[in-house]
C-alpha cells in the first residue's frame, strides 16, 4: 500500500480555453482548471490587440478571471472532487486605466461558514495597473470566492494546495506504526543472533 502523498501546490493560471472572438473575448460559464472548478464567471482572453493597448498583458499566459465590478456578486471557486483545499496567494490588478485605489475580498468557506477573509487594496497611478500579488494563507477552505466593488479586476496565477483528507492521515500514521514495529522486530532478531 502506497503512502500518501503530501499536498502539492498548484498554480492555475486560467488556460487552456479559447475565448470567442471579438474586440473584447471572453466566454462566461463554469470552468474546470487543473481540478478546481470556477461557477458563473468570465473567463478573458488579454492577448488580443484591443486588451493589450487598453489594458496590458495577463500575468501568465493568455487568459485571466475576469472578476465583474458590474455584477458585485462573488466569484466562486470550489474543488472538483469535493475535497478541501488552501488558497496560498493570486496576483489581481484593474483591467482598466483608472487611478486610484480599490478595497477587494477574498473569503474562505468551510461547510457554508466563512472562515477567513482577506480585505486587500488594489492600487494604480498608471493607466497600465500591474498585478499586485495578494498572499492570503487561508487554511483549509471547501470554497472560496474573490469579491469586487465597482471596477474590474484581473484574477490571474491563483496558487492551492490540496488538504489531504483525515483518512490519508490515519493511514500515514498507521504505516509509520508498522514500519516503527518491524524496525522494533529487526533489532530483537539481531541481538539474539
Amino acid at each position: 500500500m502506497a503512502a500518501p502523498v503530501a499536498p502539492v501546490d498548484t498554480l492555475i493560471t486560467f488556460d487552456g480555453i479559447t475565448a470567442v472572438s471579438g474586440s473584447i473575448p471572453a466566454v462566461s460559464g463554469n470552468f474546470v482548471f487543473d481540478g478546481y472548478v470556477f461557477n458563473d464567471v468570465t473567463i478573458a482572453n488579454v492577448s488580443n490587440a484591443f486588451y493589450l493597448r487598453h489594458y496590458g498583458t495577463a500575468n501568465s499566459g493568455s487568459n485571466v478571471l475576469l472578476a465583474s465590478g458590474s455584477v458585485f456578486e462573488p466569484q466562486p471557486m470550489t474543488k472538483q472532487d469535493g475535497g478541501l483545499f488552501k488558497l496560498n496567494s493570486f496576483y489581481a490588478k484593474f483591467n482598466q486605466g483608472w487611478s486610484g485605489s480599490l478595497n477587494q475580498t477574498a473569503t474562505g468557506y468551510l461547510n457554508g461558514v466563512s472562515v477567513f477573509s482577506l480585505n486587500y487594496t488594489l492600487s494604480s497611478f498608471v493607466s497600465f495597473a500591474p498585478y499586485q500579488k495578494i498572499t492570503t494563507n487561508f487554511g483549509a477552505t471547501d470554497k472560496v470566492t474573490f469579491s469586487t466593488r465597482g471596477i474590474d479586476v484581473w484574477v490571474d496565477s491563483v496558487s492551492v494546495s490540496a488538504v489531504p483528507e483525515p483518512s490519508n492521515w490515519a493511514l500515514l500514521t498507521i504505516g509509520f506504526g508498522v514500519m516503527g514495529a518491524g524496525l522494533r522486530r529487526q533489532r530483537r532478531m539481531a541481538k539474539m543472533a
